[in-house]
Parts: C-alpha cells; structure tokens; sequence
C-alpha cells in the first residue's frame, strides 16, 4: 500500500502502535511510504506517539466573596428605672434612669442611648446604659429611650414610662442668703399688743416724825 507524503501525519497518528513505516522512491521520482515492508524499501522507525494533552478551557476567575457589614438589629429597649408610676421626691428634679438592651449595645460602631423626657431629648447622647436628667419641674413626666447609630438614626426606641417628680414649693424652703454659712430661719410670729399700764399717783414725801421731851431736839 503506498501512502502519499501528504498523508504521512494522519498515517503516523493513526498507526499508534505501529512504529515502523516503509520509504522508496518510484521510478518516476516520487516518494512512498507504506506501513508494508517491500524490497528496496528504507525503514524508518518512528518515535513511541504520545497522545496529546486535552487543554482545557479556564474556570472564570473566582471572586472573593465581601460580607457587606450588617445593621445591628435590637430586639429589645426598656426603660427599668424609674418604675412605672413611681413618685420621685427630689428637691433639684434629679431623676436616675436605667435601660435595658439587648442585644448589648455595639459600641465599635459608635452607637449611643438618648433619652427623651416628654418626647424631647435631654443632653447629648451617651453609651451608658445608666444616666440622669436633671432640673426636671414637679408633675407628671415620661421617660423613654433610644438608640442612635453613627448617623445619628434611629434604631430602636423603648416605650415610654411614666412617673411623678415630687419636690417641695419654695416657700417652705426659701434661698439661703449668699454669703451666709447657715441656714435662714424661718420667721418669727409678730408678738401681741401688751396691755396699757395703770397711771402712779403724785408722790408725797412722809411727815416728819414728832419730837420728846429730852430728845434734845428742838
């Protein structure tokens, strides 16, 4: 079988175990090849085929996956102190006030607790869970909280409490003087009108007492 130099690569793929072909040159100057041995013809060894490796296509570059940071999500904001309809006696209209917060409060991203008495904030955010109002006026009050984010929004708010500040009225109690080291005293009763005295009689000097006999009085 002769086999043309143009078919000498598929013949030498598809003869992956025959290793050996034939090679002669017609008469008419052409050259053959054929996997059959035959006289005049040159052998030629070929190399062990080593099939070639399947290259395959590349995997997408994989992206690293970023967790965006999430909102902290509060279940829970009470108010603890003060008590529900307590009555708080304090002269300067301090209150203490207690929350409860869970989860606890994420101070790594600044959040902060502020208070609000009748609906309106008092004093700048904090991240204490304990504080105080001060100067609060007698009567009726509440207290509620809430927690601020970096922004300053609003991330939960308690419902509010209610409770009564009981202080005494100044007249009971009036300033100190400035400059005094003691307490004032409270002021004195207006005394009662005394009672007109009698009028004395004329003063009129005792008579002389009488002379006797051998007194030698004149």
């Amino acid at each position: 079988m002769k086999i043309s130099t143009f078919l000498l690569l598929a013949l030498c793929l598809s003869m992956a175990e025959a290793r050996d072909i034939y090679r002669w040159v017609a008469p008419d100057g052409s050259v053959n090849y054929s996997d059959e041995p035959r006289a005049g013809a040159d052998r030629i060894t070929l190399p062990e085929w080593v099939p070639p490796k399947i290259i395959r296509p590349m995997a997408p570059p994989i992206t690293p996956r970023v967790d965006k940071p999430r909102s902290v999500a509060y279940e829970q904001l009470a108010i603890t102190r003060p008590a529900a309809e307590e009555n708080i006696h304090d002269n300067q209209g301090i209150v203490e006030v207690t929350v409860k917060l869970d989860p606890e409060l994420v101070t790594a991203k600044d959040h902060r607790i502020q208070l609000l008495l009748d609906g309106k904030a008092m004093g700048a955010p904090s991240p204490a869970i304990g504080q105080s109002l001060e100067g609060v006026e007698r009567g009726k009050h509440t207290v509620a909280a809430q927690v601020l984010d970096q922004n300053d929004q609003v991330l939960i708010t308690s419902e509010p409490v209610v409770f009564y500040m009981k202080r005494q009225s100044p007249m009971l109690h009036p300033p100190v003087n400035v400059g005094t080291t003691y307490p004032q005293q409270a002021p004195r009763a207006p005394m009662a009108p005394r009672a007109p005295r009698a009028e004395h009689s004329p003063f009129i000097p005792a008579p002389p007492p009488p002379s006797t006999p051998g007194s030698g009085t004149p």
